[in-house]
């Protein structure tokens, strides 16, 4: 009896095992054929989509205009002391914000012969010249996609363009005599429109202006309301000390439109 449970035990055995070598005969063939499926199954690319940034360019018509160059500082301070000289001659110098410091007087479209300034600015200093300058020496840049920059700074930079373009029409040179006092009146009364309009977009424009560019746009509005401010003197007492003094507020309206002009709008 034990012999024969034995034998019957060890057939159960061998059955089993012939049964557990068919599965794992079939799921290594299925094995199998699963990695011979990855193996040749074509490789996927992954495709990395690159933002594409496109800009705008603002391109004005650059015109050139004079100015009379009195010297050149590697420190601001350093200019004070002829500043206090001309100041005390009656003139309103202009000193440029960035490095090389430059003192400027005078802003008008035609070339002045040196020696038909007046004398007293000529004994000012070693270093005086007439220089050559350009409006429209940058060009505004931005992103197509800037709403802000594209319908509102744009046409502010145009505007500004005009209100310039006009100020060289009418200071051709630093006398007062070259025009009546009815005709200074009659130009002075256009631009005055021109920057009272420029003025009302300024504000609007600083109420929607990203942060890091509302310190210009103040800065502008203020150097254009010193601009009007002294035209009004030339349209009362026509002399060449207004002349003198505007075209030096009008410098400082050059500077400051290029400095809009060169904002870097991303």
């Amino acid at each position: 009896m034990l012999r024969w449970s034995v034998s019957e035990t060890h057939i159960e055995y061998d059955a089993f095992f012939h049964i557990f070598a068919l599965l794992y005969s079939n799921l290594g063939n299925y094995l199998v054929q699963e990695m011979r499926m990855l193996h040749n199954a074509p490789e996927v690319e992954i495709q990395h989509r690159e933002e594409v940034t496109t800009y705008k360019v603002l391109r004005l018509e650059p015109r050139e205009y004079y100015t009379v160059h009195l010297g050149t500082y590697d420190e601001l301070m350093a200019c004070q002391e002829k500043i206090d000289q001309l100041a005390g001659l009656g003139y309103r110098p202009f000193v440029a914000k960035e490095f090389p410091y430059k003192i400027r007087i005078g802003c008008f479209a035609l070339e002045e012969q040196l020696d038909k300034l007046p004398q007293e600015l000529l004994l000012v200093g070693q270093d005086v010249y007439l220089e050559k300058c350009l409006h429209n020496q940058h060009s505004l840049k931005f992103r197509e996609d800037d709403a802000f920059a594209r319908e509102q700074l744009s046409s502010l930079v145009a505007g500004y363009d005009i209100l310039l373009q006009h100020s060289l029409n009418m200071f051709q040179s630093w006398q007062a005599d070259i025009y009546t006092e009815e005709l200074w009146r009659q130009m002075i009364t256009q631009l005055q429109e021109e920057g009272n309009n420029l003025l009302e977009q300024v504000q609007l424009a600083a109420q929607n202006c990203p942060a890091s560019i509302y310190s210009r746009l103040f800065d502008l509005h203020e150097v254009t309301e010193n601009y009007l401010e002294s035209l009004v003197k030339i349209a009362e007492f026509p002399e060449n000390s207004a002349v003198w003094s505007a075209q030096s507020y009008l410098l400082e309206l050059f500077e400051q439109y290029e400095q809009i002009l060169k904002l870097d709008i991303k």
